[in-house]
Formats: C-alpha cells, sequence, structure tokens
C-alpha cells in the first residue's frame, strides 16, 4: 500500500512540474514578437470589449476568442463609457494607431505591443500605472482623472498633446518632449516643472498644484 502511495505521489509531482514546464514554455512564447497565424485565435474574455468589436467591426467570437486575422489590421479602437474592466487581447491589435478607451473600469492597462499608437486617451479610469515607453510614435497622450503617481514620457519624443491633469504626480519630466505644444496638469502634486526644452509650448495649465510657482508658468495662446 505505501509503495502505491509512494508512487502515485511520485506521479503527481510529475504531472505537476510538466504543468509548470507547460505554462512557462506559453509565457515565454507569447513574450515573443512573433506574428502569429490568421487562424491563431486571440482570447478577449472582456463581455463588454467582445461586444463593441462585434458592433463595430463584425468580428465572429467563439467561447470569447477571435482570430487574429480578423483584427490584425484594426487601426482604430473607440470604446468609451463601456464599463470595460480589461482589454486582455489587445496585444494582438499591431496595426492599432488609436485608442480612445475613456470612462471605462480599468485598473491596468498594457500597450506596449501596441508600438504603431499615435493618439491613447485613457482619461477617467482607476489606472495606478501606464508604460508608454514603447508607444514612441505617439503625438497625443491623454491620461488625466486617474491615481497615476508617476509617469515616463522619456521616450514619447513625438508627443505634441499631453494631458495628465487630476493624478497624484509629484515630479514630470518633459525634457525630452520637445514637440510639446500642449501640456495640461493642473491638479497633481508637482512642486516645480522644467520647461527649458519646451519652446513651442502654446497652452500651459498647472493651477492646482502645491505653492505659487506654477502662476509665471501658465500659458493660453491662441
Amino acid at each position: 500500500m505505501m509503495n502505491l502511495i509512494r508512487k502515485g505521489s511520485s506521479e503527481l509531482i510529475k504531472v505537476g512540474k510538466s504543468i509548470s514546464i507547460t505554462n512557462k514554455l506559453l509565457k515565454e512564447i507569447e513574450s515573443r514578437d512573433v506574428v502569429p497565424s490568421d487562424d491563431f485565435r486571440v482570447s478577449i474574455p472582456d463581455k463588454n470589449f467582445q461586444k463593441y468589436l462585434m458592433e463595430e467591426y463584425n468580428l465572429e467570437f467563439t467561447d470569447g476568442t477571435v482570430t487574429y486575422g480578423q483584427i490584425k489590421e484594426v487601426t482604430v479602437i473607440k470604446a468609451n463609457w463601456l464599463s470595460i474592466k480589461n482589454f486582455e487581447g489587445l496585444r494582438y491589435f499591431t496595426a492599432l494607431t488609436t485608442l480612445l478607451c475613456d470612462f471605462n473600469l480599468l485598473t491596468s492597462l498594457d500597450v506596449s505591443k501596441n508600438s504603431a499608437l499615435t493618439e491613447l486617451d485613457c482619461n477617467c479610469n482607476e489606472l495606478t500605472l501606464l508604460d508608454v515607453s514603447n508607444n514612441t510614435a505617439l503625438t497625443e497622450l491623454k491620461c488625466y482623472f486617474n491615481q497615476l503617481t508617476s509617469l515616463d514620457v522619456s521616450k514619447n519624443t513625438a508627443l505634441t498633446w499631453l494631458d495628465c491633469w487630476g493624478n497624484h504626480l509629484t515630479s514630470l519630466d518633459v525634457s525630452k518632449n520637445t514637440a510639446l505644444t500642449t501640456l495640461l496638469c493642473w491638479d497633481n502634486k508637482l512642486s516645480s516643472l522644467d520647461l527649458t526644452y519646451n519652446p513651442l509650448l502654446k497652452k500651459i495649465s498647472l493651477n492646482g498644484n502645491p505653492g505659487e510657482w506654477w502662476k509665471e508658468l501658465e500659458k493660453d495662446e491662441e
């Protein structure tokens, strides 16, 4: 009897290791920038995101999945006010240039694989982190009224419009964003802001930050 128990335990351990190895391999494959085949099925679990895609692009879903061939050429997603909780599957929309997802229920947003994005609006969600380091083509970024404590836009050198008001930013470095014409970051926790490298700025709004320093920088040119 003891031998049977030991044998069964040994088999369970082997199965466990096999599952662990399989999961690691799947994560490794997913992380690679490999173009899937057109019949590869992409999982999109959020029902509201599914509904938007079906209504807007007539996509055909099966058990919460859609083929890569149906989404690979989608360039615009305008999914505002739809109570979307997550955008899992967004990484496969590799041709996406515009993503508007304001007023949803997002606590996270992964756009690391959407390198073609030029416009990203994710206002009025519950984001605590936003990584746009891979989105070097961005010209417009609007992420106001979230829960961001930091925002790194050093890689987004093409930005002309940055709107990040109503967050919890304690610092903001825009020294690499020399093309900026509009900068809206009022109601944060900024104690200073260096605009030495932003000669093209025509509209600047900084009110609602601590102290009086921002009053000298306010600007709204027609």
